[in-house]
């Protein structure tokens, strides 16, 4: 019996430490390779997603030739506490089954000094108001910062196109053409 017993807890071992290894995050994401540049994903990725028209009633953008095509694919403003941040959790672990997505959250405002320029961001607490995550937001219309943009902390509602960047050797999440409603 203590033989048995024993086997069991090593292979119960060997199973938790073998599913612990590293793996190909292309792999789970279902990326596809791109042989192009960076600049020719970057470019391609914008041209298939301008915006700056408003949504209608219906959440579908409608307006000149830059405007979004279709609706909204995720809108995080019709989702509860909880499914909200989740979601904003995955965005941030697998971002690349979100990109190209035109996404709608609404959470607090707030910003950040870089060296040479400011981080603009959407953060949304989870449910019980103790951790916070969110997505930088890069609006398509320039604004004047401080003077045309909200208090920090105040609720916006912003729409932009699912993207990543890499700054150094980390990789970061952010709403490229992005607008506040």
């Amino acid at each position: 019996m203590k033989r048995t017993l024993c086997i069991i807890i090593a292979l119960a071992i060997c199973v938790i430490l073998c599913s612990c290894g590293e793996t190909d995050n292309a792999g789970r994401s279902g990326l596809k390779v791109n042989s192009g540049t960076v600049s020719d994903t970057i470019k391609q990725r914008i041209d298939g997603a301008k915006a700056t028209a408003a949504p209608t009633d219906d959440g579908s953008f409608k307006g000149d030739a830059s405007a979004y095509t279709g609706k909204v694919d995720i809108d995080l403003t019709k989702m509860g506490s909880t499914m909200t941040y989740s979601q904003v959790s995955n965005f941030i672990t697998s971002p690349g089954n979100y990109l190209g997505k035109v996404v709608r959250m609404k959470g607090n405002f707030t910003y950040g000094v870089g060296e040479d320029r400011y981080y603009f961001a959407c953060i949304i607490p989870d449910a019980t108001g103790c951790c916070s995550q969110g997505i930088e937001f890069i609006l398509k219309n320039e604004r004047q910062f401080p003077d045309e943009y909200p208090e920090v902390g105040a609720v916006i509602t912003v729409v932009g196109v699912f993207d990543t960047y890499m700054e150094g050797k980390y990789q970061y999440c952010q709403l490229i053409d992005a607008y506040m409603e």
